[in-house]
């Protein structure tokens, strides 16, 4: 999970919910220079992380175990 005390105020915060791990970490990487990004591997981790923090953008996919990305 991401240490929230590095997020900076003036970073827009995009959460990333995909359960393959190449390609969340490669989105991830991709977008951290200019975001602050969290990435998560479903969508009940990404309803759970919800519940308790803000996001200016989440990008899911569409297929994936236990809460896919249509539910999420």
């Amino acid at each position: 999970m991401a240490d929230y005390a590095n997020f900076s105020p003036e970073r827009p915060r995009i959460l990333i919910v995909e359960d393959e791990v190449n390609i969340r970490e490669f989105c991830r990487l991709l977008l951290r220079r200019h975001y602050d990004v969290v990435a998560v591997g479903d969508g009940l981790a990404a309803i759970e992380l919800l519940s308790t923090q803000t996001f200016d953008l989440v990008l899911t996919d569409l297929q994936m175990p236990n809460l896919d990305g249509i539910a999420l």
